[in-house]
């Protein structure tokens, strides 16, 4: 049918929005808005019922749930926005059994980076005054600083760029 791939595309195009959008909101607002969540499970749904891909929707809505009792934990502790949660509880459906491990990974790893240059970003602006005051970058990852944040659908959306493709092949 000819009409599939065109939706495929459409699919993977909206995803592709609607993390880059969570991305620059948690940036510029530090929230992730509860409609780019619900609009990516909608999404699943709808990709799942098109292509019926080769995943176990019981194992995918298993991991999911895993992520979300974990995640959950880590808000509890005040160590993850709720925005966050919801981000990644509706990604690691779309990751499914099969990519959930990598994506986690992934995660951690470019949270782990952004971390340290929130943390960093102080030493450069404590030394470098000029500097700091000029660039937009470190004067936003300074008043991070300052206020103790560090806003992780950052990490978790560009994780979820960059398995994508193996979400969708």
């Amino acid at each position: 049918m000819i009409m599939e791939p065109i939706i495929t595309i459409a699919i993977q195009f909206l995803f592709a929005f609607l993390i880059s959008y969570a991305i620059v909101s948690d940036i510029t607002r530090l929230l992730i808005p509860n409609w780019v969540s619900l609009c990516l499970v909608f999404l699943f749904c709808l990709y799942y019922a098109v292509t019926y891909p080769d995943i176990s929707l019981a194992k995918s809505l298993s991991a999911m749930c895993i992520v979300f009792v974990l995640s959950a934990a880590l808000f509890h502790f005040g160590l993850l926005g709720g925005g966050d949660v919801k981000l990644l509880t509706v990604l690691s459906l779309w990751a499914g059994p099969g990519h959930i491990a990598y994506f986690i990974v992934l995660v951690s790893v470019i949270g782990s980076f952004l971390g340290l240059l929130v943390i960093k970003s102080s030493y450069v602006s404590d030394y470098y005054p000029g500097i700091a005051e000029k660039n937009s970058v470190l004067t936003k990852l300074t008043e991070w600083r300052s206020r103790g944040i560090c806003p992780y659908g950052i990490a978790i959306g560009s994780a979820a760029l960059i398995v994508a493709p193996s979400f969708f092949a």
